[in-house]
């Protein structure tokens, strides 16, 4: 008897622990700021919530510049960002800097929270740059292949080789 009595506190203490990460997660998504559509942010944060939340790749694909997306497909960004709409991440911008040739970096740190050890939440961290050129007023756009995709077959970009970053 005492066995079942002892599987039974474990169960609710599991129940109550994910319920504290759906209500975490849930209550962080509302308390986001909202940025500025015309604003290399802005573009940053609508193109996440298009691959992220509302599985809408044909949006987020439409944030690419025309020179990147003669090396990256719609169907390349799709299948190179799928593994990212199932993910419980919260996503926070870090900063944005201004770069040479009219160019923004826009960093963000992306948390994740997992089931670790039994009834154990785990969280890691970690940050993406994003680099946007302002195409004309308050039109940005990517001009390197952005996270999660990371790379294009032959982009000359940099002259640095890019490897996807692997699924969790």
């Amino acid at each position: 008897m005492s066995g079942l009595w002892l599987a039974g506190v474990a169960g609710v203490v599991a129940l109550l622990v994910i319920a504290s990460i759906v209500v975490s997660v849930v209550r962080g998504e509302r308390d986001v700021k909202e940025y500025a559509e015309n604003t290399p942010e802005g573009v940053v944060q609508r193109y996440l919530r298009a691959i992220w939340r509302d599985d809408d790749p044909h949006a987020a694909y439409a944030y690419l510049s025309d020179e990147l997306k003669a090396y990256c497909s719609y169907q390349h960004l799709r299948d190179t960002t799928q593994w990212m709409r199932d993910q419980g991440m919260r996503v926070s911008l870090v900063e944005a800097e201004p770069l040479m040739d009219w160019k923004t970096s826009v960093r963000v740190r992306v948390s994740q929270v997992s089931m670790g050890r039994p009834f154990t939440p785990e969280e890691s961290s970690y940050t993406q740059s994003f680099t946007l050129k302002e195409q004309s007023a308050g039109v940005w756009r990517f001009v390197e292949p952005p996270w999660p995709m990371n790379y294009c077959p032959d982009w000359p970009g940099d002259g640095r080789p890019r490897k996807p970053v692997p699924a969790p």
